[in-house]
């Protein structure tokens, strides 16, 4: 009979199949150069400029078409003010979805983005071919189908868990922080180069009002053949996993109720600052841009480029 393995060999047996087990202090050679230190641990450069545009994508998607919104509105006969429910639907699509992204994401982070892609790129051809069907509620649908796209959380959770804890801040606030701001403020200064192009397809008319689903929906396709060419295709290894139960001391007391409270307050909180931060980012978009251009009578042209470059200063804060 065969004596069993012992720490050692079984160590060895694993690293021949390419898992490499932690090693420990005492283990670690300092000229070793294959052993990273979990808490430095990053990505390739090509896969952090894949997320930055990912995010960048999902901010320009919802500000892209806040310039011509009022125009694109008024053409098809919608009410006063319609354009603000265009503007809102899209972060309506997005507030259901973190339970599918949460399925997907353990499954794929790569297919998770193709979704993202598929809604924001669908969302944005149904907000496009409104005007020729000739029907606002095309307007609402496609903003939210598109909105189903436009999270940040896919990113996130892949930061959270392949980026060690020394360099997340640092990368999140470059892929996030950057990334939202160029999003946001490239967004209407793009609408405004965009009210040049007008031309006729037979029935199908591209212009001021329907360029902006038609460049999100080019723009997504350039992200599907970035997200196939770099990004990984494995799924999350802590969505859908068992919990491992921390080793706390027989006489460590239970947490009480007002720490409870506390905690969950403290998310609260938090929560509550980022969606109060994001909705006035549009609404200051939205109502600068019919100021400028209904009371002052301002180019779209002119506007956009006013509130784009305003939505990008928070880029340097």
């Amino acid at each position: 009979m065969r004596a069993p393995m012992n720490r050692a060999e079984t160590t060895q047996r694993r690293g021949g199949r390419g898992l490499r087990p932690a090693a420990t202090p005492l283990e670690i050679d300092a000229g070793d150069a294959s052993y990273v230190d979990e808490d430095d641990r990053t990505v390739s450069k090509s896969i952090l400029l894949v997320s930055f545009f990912q995010i960048a994508l999902t901010s320009f998607f919802y500000t892209v078409v806040i310039p011509t919104s009022r125009q694109y509105a008024e053409s098809l006969d919608a009410p006063d003010n319609f354009q603000a429910y265009m503007v809102g639907a899209a972060a309506l699509g997005g507030a259901f979805m973190n339970p599918v992204y949460r399925w997907l994401l353990s499954k794929s982070f790569a297919g998770t983005m193709h979704f993202q892609l598929v809604c924001m790129q669908v969302g944005s051809l149904l907000y496009a071919l409104a005007q020729v069907a000739d029907k606002i509620e095309l307007l609402i649908v496609g903003r939210l189908v598109g909105g189903c796209g436009s999270s940040v959380y896919p990113i996130y959770q892949y930061i959270a868990e392949e980026v060690g804890k020394n360099h997340r801040s640092e990368v999140i606030s470059m892929i996030s922080g950057f990334g939202k701001s160029f999003g946001f403020a490239l967004g209407p200064i793009f609408a405004a180069c965009l009210a040049y192009v007008d031309f006729n397809i037979g029935k199908l008319e591209v212009d001021k009002e329907t360029n902006p689903g038609w460049t999100v929906a080019i723009l997504c396709l350039l992200q599907t053949i970035l997200v196939v060419w770099v990004f990984p295709r494995h799924g999350s290894r802590l969505i859908g996993k068992p919990k491992a139960e921390p080793d706390l001391p027989q006489t460590s007391a239970p947490v009480t109720l007002k720490e409870r409270m506390l905690h969950l307050g403290c998310i609260g909180f938090l929560v509550a600052n980022i969606a109060v931060a994001n909705a006035f980012i549009s609404a200051w978009q939205l109502a600068a841009t019919n100021v400028v251009q209904l009371k002052f009578q301002w180019s779209i042209q002119w506007s956009a480029v006013l509130v784009g470059g305003g939505s990008f200063t928070p880029a340097f804060v």
